[in-house]
């Protein structure tokens, strides 16, 4: 029995995973909700009452971020499926996250951080959780 190659294409298109990630979804107002940090086994949830950070994200590729009263403009690029990242005006790269979820109401960003101590086995990460603007839905 033959078996032609050809036949395996549109097989092999159909199984390719859509992305993680509309990039439409991202622009607008986001206020954050909460932080989940992990540092080695330990957990911790930090919730904002109306305190929290705000970013808004334009198409142009700028958001602007609005933390403990001060205000900067930064760059955005959303890289690969599910990574974002934010950049100076000067095109210096200042976080880079990996978006967990982002639906046109809710966003989680992981960021990994740093471990304290020398060694091995170790986890740190955060998890920045957003709630959309009620007025950009």
């Amino acid at each position: 029995m033959n078996f032609s190659p050809l036949l395996l294409i549109p097989f092999l298109l159909a199984c390719q995973s859509a992305p993680l990630v509309e990039p439409e979804h991202l622009i607008g107002e986001w206020k954050a909700d909460s932080l989940y940090s992990f540092e080695n086994g330990f957990e911790f949830m930090h919730t904002y009452l109306d305190t929290g950070p705000s970013y808004i994200y334009s198409k142009t590729g700028k958001v602007s971020e609005e933390k403990n009263g001060l205000k900067r403009e930064l760059l955005y690029e959303i890289r690969g499926i599910n990574s974002l990242m934010l950049k100076t005006p000067n095109d210096s790269v200042m976080a880079r996250y990996q978006i967990v979820e982002l639906s046109k109401t809710y966003m989680a960003l992981k960021k990994n951080r740093k471990p304290w101590l020398a060694g091995k086995n170790q986890e740190m990460y955060n998890i920045l959780y957003l709630s959309k603007h009620a007025e950009d839905l």
